[in-house]
């Protein structure tokens, strides 16, 4: 991001109203206004306090220029001023020997921030996505929400004392390989796609679900793991042992972890346990097979729920899961799908274009989370994920555009409502299946880092969080039973007094409110029959999502990111497609390519931007925790006279040297620009 060409946007909060306040950044705006000399302090006084000594005996305003001033380049000392306009216009005061800010802190995308002020207490969110300079974090942090720092590339370590009373996500800090036990996290931790993490030390001060999945890297846990929720490790290969005493009071998570040879010999489980794909697995621990009903949260009522140990594509061999099938325990169930260890799981889900949405749904509807390869009939190369993009980008349009979807598009502006239905046109079973499988398909596009774009009503993604934070609610308390309860009651007429209180139970945001519900009770009954179909289909997507392993997110803006990617795919593709070359070639084409992509970028419409996504992708949209995407310089092609070919699963597109240089010895941007946005010209290779 250039500091000079944007604004900076915070959010503070009065009273349950946001205010947006643009903070300004011209360089002459930015500087602090107060010198350590302005302060009648000597420059050998103020050259002994050190940033790391800072108290409250000093100004606020002079311990942050000293934090200025600790850098010599310029460049940098200017992005520092910047930060400290936006906690000023936060109301940052020096409380206690921390500087307080008393709203949510958004630096989200800043560049060349590398570090922030120790002592440092944000009393709402503070928000750090994307700043991919960012090296540490303060000294003594205290944050009272969440703390976002998924996609800091360069944060190698979480130091000690840093307290997070709501969650602490770092998804994709690719450098993070060092973690403080004493680490305090109030909520859920994700750590998923920290590629360089080897070691987590045991972390008894996380109160929540620990979200390590995709650690390619992660070898250990440390001794005395204990995990107060869910423990997920879906993805870790190069894990090779869990740490006997482990406890995990929620589910166990190991899918694909297929260097994992042995579970701990001691280990208390409070959830299920699944090793899908754990194919060095051979054998169980003796506690596995102890294994009774979960508990429910709830234990003054003595409620049980069976337990599912989940074994498919395992090492176990056939033998061991016969018996293990036919073990009759009361409230344990081993569950394993034979046919699919063989051919789901271990294979591919063949499809062909046009039939995706069909073909995968067959395959995912029992076991939604299912790690899946895809195959077309067309044959379009090798599933790295690209292949997947497509297909579950592809399955998503299908069901929302079919004749059977649940949502129809406006006819002037193309933005999806959700369809108003008769009484006498509501099949309760069949609407809730189809909620669920578009919730599964939009669920698997989360997990591959593909959103769904911002094709619908924002009240529906707003009800669609709201439902969400329901549906993982419920799950984390045992109670899973209770949503489809919920769902069957808002789709049958015949259970219509029910309705104001399930829509209360499921919507609080809505209907919470005295007043509201009151309405809600008294309203007419056509009106409170669209309440309620409008209520069914936001929860069956929401759990056809939970369904197919989409991870818990407590923050509605993380949550909207995740689901439907950026708002501005134009800033997101400016800021992070990159031009990359293969030695040899010529420099100067690198320059010019750089300079025709960002123009073209520039001149770009929606669907032009969706045209390269799809090319790159192979989806229409990204989150904002998508990695690397590169428009790469080629001496040669697979295929003569082409200028493009995309490949999805890297997320680049080769570009020929040969055919480039003669767009620029022919001064052609105008054909180079065509070309790129408009999907012309171009071989195809989306493997």
């Amino acid at each position: 991001m250039n500091i000079d060409d944007h604004s900076q946007v915070i959010a503070l909060r009065d009273g349950g109203h946001t205010h947006r306040v643009c903070a300004a950044q011209g360089v002459s705006e930015m500087q602090p206004q107060l010198s350590m000399r302005s302060r009648g302090m000597s420059q050998s006084s103020s050259s002994k306090i050190t940033v790391g000594q800072m108290s409250d005996q000093i100004p606020l305003e002079a311990q942050l220029d000293i934090w200025v001033k600790a850098v010599k380049s310029k460049t940098e000392r200017q992005v520092r001023a910047r930060v400290i306009n936006i906690m000023n216009l936060s109301g940052a005061k020096l409380v206690n020997n921390h500087i307080k800010i008393n709203a949510d802190l958004d630096l989200q995308d800043i560049a060349r921030l590398t570090s922030l002020p120790d002592n440092l207490h944000v009393k709402g969110n503070l928000i750090l996505r994307n700043c991919e300079d960012l090296k540490s974090l303060p000294k003594n942090l205290i944050v009272d929400g969440d703390l976002i720092l998924n996609g800091c590339k360069s944060l190698k370590k979480i130091p000690q004392n840093t307290i997070v009373k709501g969650d602490l996500d770092a998804t994709n800090s690719i450098s993070l390989d060092d973690i403080a036990s004493d680490l305090s996290v109030g909520r859920d931790l994700y750590l998923s796609g920290c590629r360089a993490l080897g070691h987590v030390p045991a972390l008894p001060n996380v109160r929540g679900d620990i979200d390590l999945t995709y650690c390619t890297n992660l070898q250990q846990l440390g001794l005395g793991f204990v995990c107060k929720g869910n423990l997920d490790l879906d993805g870790c290969h190069s894990l090779i042992e869990l740490p006997d005493g482990l406890i995990v009071n929620g589910h166990l998570y190991l899918e694909q972890c297929t260097a994992l040879a042995f579970l701990p010999q001691q280990m208390t489980l409070g959830g299920y346990l699944d090793i899908t794909g754990c194919t060095s697995i051979t054998e169980l621990p003796a506690w596995v097979l102890q294994l009774g009903p979960m508990r429910s949260s709830d234990n003054s009522r003595g409620v049980s729920l069976e337990r599912n140990v989940v074994l498919t594509a395992s090492g176990l061999p056939e033998s061991l899961i016969e018996q293990l099938v036919d073990h009759h325990a009361p409230g344990l169930n081993f569950i394993v799908d034979l046919d699919a260890s063989q051919e789901l799981f271990q294979n591919k889900i063949q499809t062909r274009v046009g039939h995706e949405a069909e073909d995968l749904l067959k395959a995912l509807r029992t076991v939604p989370y299912a790690p899946v390869v895809i195959k077309y009939e067309e044959g379009r190369g090798i599933d790295y994920e690209g292949l997947s993009r497509q297909a579950f980008d592809q399955a998503y349009h299908q069901l929302i555009n079919s004749k059977h979807s649940l949502f129809v598009p406006h006819k002037s502006t193309g933005i999806y409502s959700t369809k108003v239905l008769k009484p006498g046109q509501v099949q309760g079973t069949s609407l809730i299946r189809d909620a669920q499988d578009l919730g599964i398909i939009i669920g698997r596009l989360a997990r591959l880092h593909a959103g769904i774009g911002y094709q619908h009503e924002e009240g529906f993604i707003a009800n669609l969080f709201q439902s969400y934070q329901y549906v993982v609610s419920q799950r984390s308390a045992g109670q899973g039973p209770r949503i489809v309860t919920a769902l069957e009651a808002l789709v049958d007429t015949k259970q219509r007094a029910k309705w104001p209180g399930v829509l209360k139970e499921v919507q609080p945001h809505l209907y919470s409110e005295e007043t509201a519900f009151q309405y809600l009770k008294n309203a007419p009954e056509d009106e409170m029959f669209d309440y309620a179909v409008d209520a069914a289909i936001s929860l069956g997507v929401a759990l056809g999502m939970k369904q197919a392993g989409m991870r818990p997110i407590h923050e509605e803006g993380q949550f909207q990111d995740r689901v439907c990617g950026p708002r501005d795919l134009k800033a997101l593709l400016k800021n992070r497609l990159g031009v990359t070359a293969e030695e040899g070639v010529d420099p100067s084409l690198v320059s010019t390519l750089n300079e025709w992509m960002q123009r073209a970028l520039t001149n770009a419409t929606p669907p032009q931007l969706k045209n390269i996504m799809q090319e790159m992708n192979g989806s229409r949209y990204v989150t904002t925790s998508v990695g690397s995407m590169a428009l790469h310089l080629c001496k040669t092609m697979p295929v003569p006279h082409v200028m493009f070919i995309g490949h999805t699963c890297s997320r680049t597109i080769d570009v020929s040297e040969i055919e480039f240089k003669k767009s620029v010895d022919a001064h052609q941007y105008d054909g180079f620009e065509n070309a790129f946005l408009n999907c012309a010209s171009k071989k195809y290779e989306l493997g």
